[in-house]
C-alpha cells in the first residue's frame, strides 16, 4: 500500500510504502514518521501513486505563487508589512522561493507569542477578507496548523 503525504520540513509532496514506520524526504533530508504524519491519498498502483504526488504538488505550488501576489498586493497598497505590525519584517532576501518566504512571513508574525490570530493576520494585511484567504492557503499548504481554535502556529 502507497500513500502520499508532505514533509513536515520543506511542505513538499511525497509517494510513500505505508509498510514502513518512516519515509525520508528526497528533498529536504528529514526523516518523515508516518504514524504521525496525514495520508492524503492511499493507492495499491504505483502510477496512481505518482499522478496524486502531481497533483498535490502543482495544488501547493499554485497556494504559494498566490500568497506571494497576495504579499506584493500589500506592498503596492502603500503600506510596509513592517510598519503594520512592529515586530513582522517581510524579507525576501532570507527565503528561496515562494514557500520559504511564506514560512519566513508566519515565523516573523509569530515572534512575539510563538502564535497568531486571524485579528493579529488581519492587523497586518489590512483586509479581513485578503487575511482569511491567506489563513487558507497557510493551512492548506501545510505552512501552519490549528492547536487551539482561532489559534496558529508554524509547523
Amino acid at each position: 500500500m502507497f500513500g502520499v503525504v508532505i514533509c513536515p520540513n520543506c511542505n513538499r509532496p511525497r509517494g510513500v510504502n505505508l509498510s514502513a514506520r518512516k519515509a525520508m524526504c528526497p528533498a529536504c533530508g528529514k526523516h518523515i514518521d508516518l504514524r504521525r504524519t496525514k495520508i492524503y491519498f492511499e493507492t495499491d498502483s504505483e502510477t496512481e501513486l505518482a499522478e496524486a504526488v502531481r497533483k498535490l504538488s502543482e495544488q501547493t505550488s499554485g497556494g504559494l505563487e498566490a500568497l506571494e501576489a497576495s504579499i506584493d498586493s500589500i506592498s503596492q497598497k502603500g503600506k510596509r508589512i513592517d510598519e503594520l505590525h512592529p515586530k513582522l519584517i517581510y524579507n525576501p532576501s532570507k527565503a528561496r522561493d515562494d514557500e520559504d518566504q511564506a514560512r519566513v512571513f508566519v515565523k516573523e508574525l509569530c515572534a512575539r507569542t510563538g502564535e497568531f490570530s486571524l485579528e493579529d493576520l488581519c492587523r497586518v494585511v489590512g483586509d479581513e477578507e485578503e487575511a482569511m484567504a491567506l489563513l487558507e492557503k497557510f493551512l492548506s499548504a501545510g505552512i501552519i496548523f490549528e492547536p487551539r481554535p482561532g489559534k496558529y502556529r508554524p509547523v
